[in-house]
């Protein structure tokens, strides 16, 4: 190699190169916080961190409104809270540490967003409690992170991955010490998930005699888990989890009558337990996967890297993260696939839904507002007011969506008859005549459903769709403007412009149309809010004067596709579960439902589902979506979670011919179950088995537009190829 002699003739050249040098230096070093960031409404020492959005926004009294909410008053391994007083100066160091973590995205492991930030707080939170147990010695309120080793690290991946908050922080030994002492009688099982008759007897009685049972929504005796909270002193963060269900569940014995193989919540969201509800043999196997393991070790990676601004009290830079990451057992947890049957069946009603009764709800919906407008203004409108029961009586009269509007939803909780736990309710008599209120919900579902399904979109993506997101190109058809969510480091994301059916564009026309009835009968229809597509008129006949519209927030786009689900009764599985589906799901689906249904002779039906009168357009529109690489991945991960649910409960599958799939797998690695073999090496082999042309996924029978529920998916092989 040529060496170069390099000679500086001046001071000023070497002044230039200190200068720059120093400017670099200056860039990439992480300063001491300010505690203060246009992400954080506030200061980082605020007992509750409020973390912008896109679409946060100031009401008209001044209140913050759309923003994620972090906690800090948390109870801690030592039973004290990070919020009480011998706790400020540990939980300021907390806080300071995870700001400049969030604020110095360009750290390697550093939180690119507000969104990243909060998934990242579930673990912190449950860390930072962790590590208060008195026999861990590792005495925070002296030496804050510093004792921390990877062997401490280690075992709480350990612990977290096996029950959560509930694990680590003992809820459960905690629970029965407590119940023990109040009660008098010794509780001393060897397991805390399979007590004896007598031990279950003395938590019972002693629930009882706490007044800790209430009669639930379905029509069982249940522990009041906020009441049962408070008097066990968990803290928040305790309180849920399958393990926490799971020990509960043992003294609730009703309950377990009534569903004897799922671990049903106590409260059901919907008519049935949804398709997510685990088994109760199932509820103490680990349940978290890679994704929060590497998440938090990048968490630990930034704490060490902030020693220069916290020495001698952070994690010490000598932890070998990529040794943790390597050595810890990774759960496989994704998220799953919609049933192709039942996937069709809810496309296919929420386009019947819209196309057949959207006019009428809107119609009758404006209707009312400008009755509501013309005759009950500066009159609060209650329910059992008469202006109100003037108005019903009118729009009974007028609306052309007929008699059977009921505007009082009331769906009475099932009640138990002679002993026995029969579901008896309303929900028959809803859906025959559900109330003007829930169909517009159902509406905003069944819109939701087909955007969601023919476009595939995050739910920040859909809720940040703006009013005039959708354009008309002559020749070309419809586009939709989105922010991409992880298309950039930082919340502010980049806008782009995608093709979609007119199925799609139609949903979104609808929307518009309820967004101007928020604007035109609210109070704040003028707000910077009213530009966002899911401006929803919040609540009828409960305000003075005027209604109020908000943004749609992720829980109410939740409750809408609970309610539709339940609305078209979708089919329940062998354990009585409905499938509830949410947006990350309808995003698989659209793969599903275009990509095999074009893929495997059934092109008619997708063009249908697509809204197009070629079927060219449909070819057009997959290729230049999914490349056909990825595809491969897909139907890979698609057998793989088949393969999964086929070694765990045959009766959960819906691929035909896994037997044969399965079989070969197993002959392969030589392993008697497939539950044995890592993601990685399974979903290698799958890869290599579907792009070599020796498996194929096949749909067929999808049924015609009345019913779905022929569809079928079956695994083809190619017995002149071997495996």
């Amino acid at each position: 190699m040529r060496k170069f002699e390099v000679i500086l003739k001046n001071d000023r050249d070497s002044d230039a190169i200190i200068e720059y040098l120093a400017g670099f230096e200056s860039a990439i070093i992480v300063k001491p916080p300010h505690l203060e960031a246009h992400w954080l409404v506030g200061h980082a020492h605020d007992l509750n961190w409020q973390l912008r959005k896109n679409r946060t926004s100031t009401d008209h009294s001044g209140k913050i409104k759309h923003t994620y909410t972090v906690k800090w008053d948390f109870r801690l391994g030592d039973g004290t809270f990070l919020s009480d007083e011998i706790n400020n100066e540990v939980r300021r160091f907390f806080q300071e540490i995870v700001f400049c973590m969030r604020d110095n995205p360009s750290l390697e492991g550093g939180v690119q967003s507000n969104a990243s930030l909060v998934g990242r707080m579930q673990a912190l939170r449950c860390f930072f409690s962790w590590i208060f147990w008195p026999d861990l010695n590792l005495e925070p309120r002296t030496y804050l992170l510093s004792r921390i080793s990877g062997s401490h690290l280690s075992q709480f991946i350990k612990e977290y991955s096996t029950g959560g908050p509930f694990t680590c922080m003992r809820v459960g030994e905690r629970i029965l010490a407590d119940i023990s002492n109040a009660a008098g009688k010794q509780l001393a099982p060897r397991d805390i998930y399979n007590l004896s008759k007598r031990d279950c007897r003395v938590v019972i009685d002693f629930l009882k005699d706490a007044d800790c049972y209430t009669i639930n929504n379905y029509g069982a005796n249940a522990i009041d888990r906020g009441k049962f909270g408070e008097l066990m002193s968990l803290g928040l963060g305790e309180r849920y989890g399958k393990r926490y269900t799971r020990f509960l569940r043992q003294f609730e014995p009703e309950i377990t009558h009534l569903y004897p193989e799922v671990l049903v919540p106590t409260t059901l969201q919907g008519e049935y337990p949804s398709h997510k509800t685990p088994f109760i043999d199932q509820a103490e196997e680990p349940g978290n996967n890679r994704s929060w393991i590497n998440a938090f070790l990048r968490s630990m990676q930034v704490f060490a890297a902030l020693k220069t601004i916290f020495p001698g009290r952070t994690i010490p830079a000598t932890i070998r993260m990529s040794h943790l990451r390597h050595n810890t057992r990774q759960a496989l947890n994704g998220t799953p696939w919609i049933p192709l049957p039942i996937s069709l069946h809810i496309l296919n009603k929420a386009i019947g839904f819209m196309l057949n009764q959207g006019e009428d709800i809107i119609k009758a919906n404006n209707q009312l507002l400008t009755l509501l407008n013309e005759e009950c203004q500066g009159k609060t409108v209650y329910f059992n007011n008469p202006p109100k029961k003037l108005v019903r009586k009118k729009i009974i009269q007028q609306a052309s969506y007929g008699t059977s509007l009921n505007f009082d939803r009331a769906i009475p909780t099932q009640p138990r008859k002679d002993g026995t736990f029969v579901r008896e309710s309303d929900y028959d008599t809803w859906r025959s005549e559900p109330p003007l209120s829930d169909l517009m919900d159902l509406l905003y579902a069944s819109c939701i459903i087909i955007i969601s399904t023919l476009k595939p979109l995050r739910i920040d993506e859909l809720l940040e769709l703006k009013y005039n997101c959708l354009s008309f190109k002559e020749g070309d058809g419809y586009w939709l403007e989105q922010t991409v969510a992880k298309s950039s480091g930082q919340d502010q994301r980049i806008k782009r412009n995608f093709p979609i059916p007119v199925l799609a564009a139609k949903a979104i026309t609808y929307l518009q149309l309820l967004n101007d009835l928020s604007r035109k009968f609210t109070a704040n229809g003028k707000t910077s809010e009213s530009k966002y597509l899911f401006f929803k008129i919040a609540h009828l006949f409960v305000h003075k004067e005027r209604n109020h519209a908000s943004i749609m927030n992720a829980d109410s786009i939740k409750d809408c596709l609970i309610g539709f689900s339940d609305y078209i009764e979708v089919p329940l599985d062998a354990y009585g579960r409905r499938w509830y589906v949410n947006i990350h799901e309808l995003r698989k689906s659209f793969l599903l439902t275009f990509f095999w249904t074009f893929k495997h002779s059934s092109l008619d039906a997708c063009r249908w589902i697509a809204g197009h009168s070629d079927p060219e357009h449909v070819l057009a529109y997959i290729q230049a979506n999914i490349p056909g690489e990825e595809m491969v991945e897909v139907e890979a991960q698609y057998a793989q979670q088949q393969l999964r649910l086929f070694s765990t409960n045959q009766k959960l599958t819906e691929l035909e011919n896994l037997e044969r799939l399965n079989g070969d797998v197993c002959e392969h690695f030589k392993v008697r179950s497939v539950s044995t073999l890592t993601e990685a090496d399974l979903n290698e082999w799958l890869e290599f088995a579907i792009s070599s042309g020796r498996y194929k996924i096949i749909a067929y029978n999808i049924g015609d537009e009345t019913s779905n529920f022929g569809a079928r998916v079956a695994i083809e092989v190619n017995n002149k190829m071997s495996a």
